[in-house]
């Protein structure tokens, strides 16, 4: 799609096309028309296309969608996101990107504010969009990012408006030859069996209630389930009004160890990602 002046500038920046890589563009295509057409540009060898990828704010790239019940849609963008100097509405894509720079500019990721080159200034960390009036979604492209906002978001969102309700993680790191796929978050994520391993628990805890055996129902439920390995997809419940952040930000780091263990080729499967949960637990109670 062509971009026009006034839209958002398609590298990230938050800033308009006309203010950022429009005149860049323009030199690199003259320069395009005056090689020969038959020239073919370069493509990605393998090792390049096999690295792994890095977000402008330092955390490996693993996309993340927070989900959230909406109350109050025309409080929410009418109010709430225009008042914010750190919200810009993408009217091509009917999006509100959320920049890295004013009331989010002290925001701690491993790439700080002031360490970001100023041309590159200021970046977009996530993006808001909506399927109907009350559902409202955040991608983001790493779990640190989305950690940041359901922190930063339940400051400027009044409950009563909008409420954090789910994360669906992709439980993988994203390769270089699979950027181009970040521009639509639904690659990742529509048309995929997400799995819900909150619902899982739930259903298997009610058809327990029928068995004969209960016990002997869950214990062989649960040995089926450990040795299952992690879903590419997974849908978590944040429950952050009622336990704050460390209890989905501990998740989100052992879906990151899930990850990287996924990129060095080994597959962990359920019983290893409880264990590993048991025991990061045990050392943030023993702080």
């Amino acid at each position: 799609m062509k971009l026009s002046r006034n839209d958002i500038c398609h590298c990230g920046s938050g800033k308009k096309y006309k203010k950022c890589c429009l005149h860049n563009d323009e030199q690199q295509i003259a320069s395009q028309n005056t090689v020969q057409s038959n020239q073919v540009a370069p493509e990605l060898g393998p090792i390049e296309n096999d690295a792994i990828t890095r977000t402008l704010t330092g955390e490996y790239t693993q996309p993340v969608r927070l989900c959230y019940k909406v109350y109050d849609k025309h409080a929410l963008h009418g109010k709430i996101f225009k008042n914010m100097k750190c919200m810009s509405y993408d009217s091509p894509n009917s999006r509100w990107v959320w920049l890295f720079d004013y009331e989010a500019k002290n925001l701690s990721f491993e790439q700080k504010y002031n360490e970001i080159p100023k041309h590159s200034r200021p970046i977009v960390i996530g993006s808001f969009f909506s399927e109907n009036a009350d559902e409202m979604y955040l991608d983001i492209r790493s779990p640190e990012r989305a950690e940041h906002a359901i922190v930063f978001f339940d400051r400027y969102i009044p409950r009563n408006i909008a409420e954090v309700t789910d994360a669906i993680i992709l439980n993988r790191i994203i390769k270089q030859r699979e950027m181009m796929l970040l521009n639509d978050f639904n690659n990742f994520f529509k048309g995929v069996t997400i799995v819900d391993k909150a619902k899982e628990f739930e259903e298997m805890m009610e058809n327990s209630k029928d068995e004969i055996d209960p016990k002997g129902f869950l214990f062989n439920f649960l040995d089926k389930e450990g040795k299952k390995t992690a879903p590419d997809v997974e849908r978590i419940r944040t429950n952050y009004y009622e336990d704050g952040i460390d209890s989905i930000k501990l998740c989100f780091q052992i879906k990151k160890l899930v990850a990287l263990n996924k990129l060095n080729g080994k597959e962990l499967t359920s019983d290893d990602i409880v264990k590993m949960t048991i025991d990061a637990q045990g050392l943030i109670d023993s702080k």
